[in-house]
């Protein structure tokens, strides 16, 4: 039986090609589910055609009434965390307050000095420093006026955003270094495997976090894990859809062998039962193929085989 709860990546094209009434009839179907909650993936630079997650996410809102909502995960070093905290909480109020997940993480450093980030003597900061300072102004711009803050990179000097969310959105922190996990811990009440990860790998990182959040007496954390899926009884057609998305987005056709959950909805379900068993609390299944009959395979054969998820509780 699967004990995490269950959520569900929106597809790339209801972004970016699809009609309105395709988008609104797909949220539609999604909200009645019983899935837990609907996210997004952030690509500011990249091959594969990828949405803006904020508008992606506010059609969402108005056309779901329960499910939460979130990115998996936000690339930090992109975006003025002033802009940032303006945009977000407005996308929490407008869906209802309290359904937004922000899931934060680095991106590519490559792209730092895009991104405004560093100069040519010094190069780019850290991808530590970026995030270890958004995430320490972003809440306080949620719920205080005249924030002032040192800077480096985002010096602020009486800065008031209004109106503050009612409830701040939960945060939770992506990466698998040490000092990620710890990140989670300081700044979020989550942390998020990548999609990356090998079960074998999550596992690890899982056990690593969990027992931090022993030592600081915080058992509630959540610990999601982007997991990239395909419903697919036929292993050679499995392989080429795998190779060819992990070729567009990451340039490694290699990799999806051994991180994508693959096979037959029962196969499916075995899959996701050990990642589970690793310690995910909220597994977000991220299907590599958009089309209808894949839509269908997973709506109607693999989530009422989760029939046991656990949907009535919501993570911090």
């Amino acid at each position: 039986m699967i004990g995490a709860r269950i959520g569900l990546s929106v597809p790339l094209a209801h972004g970016t090609g699809a009609g309105r009434a395709q988008m609104a009839e797909w949220f539609a179907r999604a909200d009645a589910s019983g899935l837990d909650s609907l996210w997004v993936l952030d690509q500011l630079i990249g091959r594969m055609p990828t949405p803006g997650p904020v508008g992606v996410l506010g059609f969402a809102a108005a056309m779901t009434e329960r499910v939460r909502l979130g990115t998996a995960v936000y690339v930090v070093p992109g975006r003025n965390p002033i802009a940032a905290a303006k945009e977000l909480a407005t996308l929490d109020s407008l869906a209802g307050g309290g359904r937004l997940v922000v899931g934060v993480g680095s991106g590519n450093r490559a792209h730092f000095p895009t991104f405004g980030l560093g100069c040519a003597h010094d190069g780019p900061p850290a991808p530590r420093d970026v995030l270890d300072e958004f995430l320490e102004v972003l809440p306080r711009l949620w719920r205080e006026a005249d924030v002032h803050h040192p800077g480096p990179l985002w010096p602020m000097d009486g800065v008031t955003l209004s109106p503050h969310p009612a409830v701040p959105p939960a945060l939770w922190v992506g990466g698998g270094a040490p000092a990620a996990l710890r990140r989670a811990l300081r700044f979020g009440s989550g942390w998020i495997g990548a999609g990356r990860h090998s079960t074998a790998e999550f596992a690890e990182l899982a056990a690593r976090f969990r027992a931090l959040c022993a030592e600081a007496g915080r058992p509630d954390m959540a610990v999601g894990k982007r997991v990239y899926l395909l419903v697919e009884g036929d292993r050679a057609r499995a392989r080429a859809t795998i190779e060819e998305w992990f070729g567009t987005f990451y340039r490694r056709p290699e990799l999806g062998a051994t991180v994508t959950v693959a096979g037959d909805a029962a196969e499916c379900l075995e899959q996701l039962e050990a990642l589970t068993a690793a310690g995910a609390t909220d597994l977000i299944l991220h299907p590599l193929a958009e089309t209808a009959a894949q839509q269908d395979l997973v709506f109607d054969a693999l989530l009422p085989a989760l029939a046991g998820y656990r949907t009535a509780a919501t993570p911090a």
